[in-house]
């Protein structure tokens, strides 16, 4: 999932339109359809990100979303598919890659 796939179920907000009309011109395509009326609050979208790991702490959603780059990334940071097996010594692991396990 990128970024583009994460905002457009929700849509962003450009309540009252006036304001954003020529801002959101500026943007790409595939970012203009991004927007909505009744869609989430800018500010509220933007902290919602920040706190998936989306966009990092000192990043504007606005700096994102402007270029074509921006809406295809990824997470800045992924959870953890596995946790370490602190129980497994070196020669266990050694012997699970030689064996062809992985």
């Amino acid at each position: 999932m990128n970024l583009r796939q994460r905002i457009r179920p929700i849509k962003i907000s450009c309540k009252p339109w006036k304001r954003y009309k020529g801002e959101i011109k500026l943007l790409p395509i595939s970012a203009q359809c991004l927007f909505s009326n009744n869609g989430l609050p800018w500010d509220v979208l933007e902290i919602e990100l920040k706190s998936e790991g989306w966009l990092f702490e000192n990043e504007e959603l606005w700096s994102v979303i402007s270029t074509d780059q921006g809406l295809k990334r990824q997470k800045t940071y992924d959870e953890p598919k596995e946790s370490f097996d602190e129980s497994w010594t070196e020669e266990d692991y050694s012997n699970f890659y030689t064996n062809g396990l992985l």
